[in-house]
């Protein structure tokens, strides 16, 4: 049990409960949860941040911050990044008198931003893929055009930056994502027609993560995680490439009518999705 003070300096008794932290007003003796779906058999340090704010750590869960009135609210540290799997986002290249090198390999990640300056990590990476047989873009594409962009439904995100390489070989990794785009946390769409001598190496993707950990302590305005631990992230992940294969068109097959001995249905059509997987089991 902790005995804290909320941002208007009421007492509160806090206690982890199983998979939640739950709250008691002093002297009222009712509990009521603060945070849900905490993983269960672990202690829950709490640090002092100031004005009603707490961090909380259990070692198995992501830290999260405790603040407001009779603590109201209960926010990760981390920012959950853009999932542009999940939001159906596509990248289509063309020719649309843009300025982007023709026949290039392009990636991209989105992240999102707060006023605070505190970002997300990236996106899954996603390529526009024109080229059947060599894995770029068409012969005389010079743009780019998103569509269904991810918008972040966490309060603190006002923004969203868009991160791409310089144009890649077929065989090249990307190691550097430069800042193309500043949006809005509204709007999803996007066309990119800058070239590469546009992108500026003073801006590009920062791979922060907010470890786990067992104690946290806050010492002159900087927080401290004790016995931290990092989730397994692999950044050069194969692009995702908008439903299409790394190779090809999506593939689009037709049962024949008369087919038999299989247990697919006669005279239906069937897609099929191909994706990589890396050595920690982390998919493209």
């Amino acid at each position: 049990m902790h005995d804290v003070l909320d941002s208007a300096g009421t007492n509160y008794i806090l206690t982890a409960s199983t998979t939640k932290l739950r709250k008691s007003q002093d002297g009222t003796g009712s509990f009521s949860d603060v945070k849900t779906g905490l993983t269960s058999g672990h202690k829950t340090k709490i640090a002092a941040i100031g004005n009603g704010e707490y961090v909380l750590c259990n070692s198995s869960d992501k830290p999260f911050v405790i603040t407001g009135t009779g603590f109201s609210s209960a926010l990760d540290l981390e920012i959950t990044r853009p999932d542009i799997i999940t939001a159906g986002t596509t990248c289509e290249s063309s020719n649309s008198s843009g300025a982007l090198t023709v026949a290039s390999r392009y990636i991209y990640v989105l992240v999102y931003v707060t006023d605070n300056g505190d970002y997300s990590l990236p996106s899954q990476p996603i390529s526009p893929i024109n080229n059947a047989s060599s894995n770029i873009t068409g012969a005389s594409d010079d743009t780019v055009t998103f569509a269904n962009l991810p918008v972040s439904t966490d309060a603190r995100v006002t923004k969203r930056h868009l991160y791409r390489t310089k144009a890649l070989s077929n065989s090249e990794f990307p190691f550097i994502f430069y800042l193309v785009a500043k949006l809005d946390n509204t709007a999803t769409s996007f066309i990119d027609n800058a070239a590469d001598t546009d992108l500026d190496l003073s801006q590009i993707a920062v791979y922060a993560n907010v470890f786990k950990g067992k104690y946290p302590a806050v010492n002159r305005d900087r927080l401290f995680i004790g016995y931290p631990t990092v989730d397994v992230r692999n950044y050069l992940a194969p692009a995702y490439s908008s439903g299409q294969l790394l190779l090809g068109s999506p593939c689009k097959f037709k049962i024949n009518s008369s087919s038999s001995g299989g247990n697919l249905d006669a005279d239906r059509y069937y897609k099929y999705r191909l994706v990589f997987v890396d050595e920690n089991g982390i998919l493209s």
